[in-house]
């Protein structure tokens, strides 16, 4: 969680804490020593990739004529900062060694692993759009990279939406396989987020929650409806835009995240079931837990920031 650093002089200054959520008990617990300290003027990315364990890898770019600066790294955990030399941008980043990456090129996908760089061109149907690549899973010699592009609707004149490819690779060659149906731009705006659990693929989609059964032979899109019911129950909070949502996944749980200005939810799944959930009140600075009948009411050790949550992937790596 990124709370802010009253401490500092700079427009933006925070500390990241690691917070632990006891699923037995309801409680949640902050650990004394910070993960690490951001400080920044103007404008930035920033990208955090995170086991749930100990291992994190940072990566922060300032736009031009800002600067940002990580400090006070946390010892006792695996911190791996991504330097800003790098010749290519990684748009996915798979896992906190920061080995394997996916990008594009005009036309193509760039895969690198351990230092091996490997081109993945589309199909000849594709081979005058801009693909993004939206999650990387596998190995370094089986994988599957799903992948994005905005194209016109065949359905609504005027339109732009996103389709959906999937890409399965090995050392023998490329498989595509495209996703049935058109749904809004997965990259407009704050774009999508997506996360791996089993053999499902989430993915945000209009506001809404879409799975990806890769079990199935044929891949369709398909509503979730356990997390959309419990997105119906907050809608009314979000009249001016679109709820945006973060995924993540630990150990057995799949992860999903929810914000207002005001507001922020987590909630905790297992097996399609909800089990857990947070609310962050950030005007109080009050943090209240639930699992069953259970629930715990914290102060905050800190003012939340905007992008106060950060969520751990484990075995799949998103651009997001």
């Amino acid at each position: 969680m990124l709370l802010e650093n009253p401490s500092k002089n700079q427009a933006c200054s925070d500390r990241a804490l690691v917070c632990k959520f006891d699923m037995s008990s309801s409680k949640v617990s902050f650990e004394k020593k910070p993960l690490f300290e951001r400080s920044a003027n103007g404008q930035f990315n920033f990208r955090m990739v995170w086991d749930g364990n100990k291992n994190v890898l940072l990566k922060a770019t300032p736009f031009r004529g800002s600067t940002i600066k990580l400090s006070s790294l946390n010892s006792d955990y695996n911190i791996k900062e991504l330097p800003l030399s790098q010749s290519s941008d990684p748009l996915v980043i798979k896992d906190p060694s920061g080995t394997f990456t996916v990008y594009n090129d005009k036309s193509q996908l760039i895969v690198e692993a351990s230092g091996k760089k490997r081109v993945i061109n589309l199909p000849k149907l594709y081979k005058t759009i801009i693909p993004y690549p939206l999650l990387v899973f596998g190995d370094e010699n089986n994988y599957q990279v799903l992948v994005t592009f905005n194209t016109p609707s065949a359905e609504t004149k005027g339109l732009i939406v996103g389709k959906l490819l999937l890409a399965k690779v090995t050392d023998k060659g490329i498989n595509w396989q495209q996703v049935t149906g058109e749904y809004c731009s997965f990259i407009a705006d704050e774009g999508a987020s997506v996360a791996k659990f089993d053999d499902q693929i989430y993915i945000t989609a209009c506001g809404t929650v879409k799975t990806l059964d890769l079990k199935k032979e044929k891949l369709v899109l398909e509503d979730y409806k356990p997390i959309n019911d419990i997105l119906s129950t907050i809608k009314q909070k979000f009249q001016e835009a679109p709820i945006q949502l973060s995924f993540g996944v630990y150990k057995d749980y799949l992860l999903f995240t929810a914000q207002s200005s005001q507001e922020k939810w987590l909630w905790i799944m297992n097996k399609g079931a909800l089990v857990g959930r947070i609310h962050i009140d950030s005007v109080n600075n009050r943090i209240e837990s639930h699992v069953g009948q259970q629930s715990s009411l914290e102060t905050l050790p800190g003012k939340p920031t905007f992008d106060m949550l950060i969520l751990p992937t484990s075995l799949y790596g998103t651009y997001k």
